[in-house]
């Protein structure tokens, strides 16, 4: 095995071993902000209303994704 295939062979491995613990973090970070929202809505108005909640973060992540998506000049 060349040199360079060595080196190529060892970042692509640090890199799926920083992608795995990205995603760990991803979906830790997640969790805990949805767990924290959804316990102020309930400390707030003594319940959960699931359909509201997600629909409002439905509209707030979705203006930025599809903005992100258009075509530019």
């Amino acid at each position: 095995m060349a040199v360079w295939e060595q080196v190529a062979a060892r970042l692509f491995s640090m890199a799926r071993v920083a992608g795995g613990f990205g995603m760990c973090m991803f979906f830790l970070l997640s969790a805990y902000l949805i767990t924290e929202l959804l316990m102020k809505e309930r400390s707030r108005t003594g319940s959960v209303h699931i359909k509201a909640f997600y629909l409002r973060r439905i509209l707030r992540i979705w203006p930025v994704y599809f903005g992100l998506l258009l075509p530019r000049k």
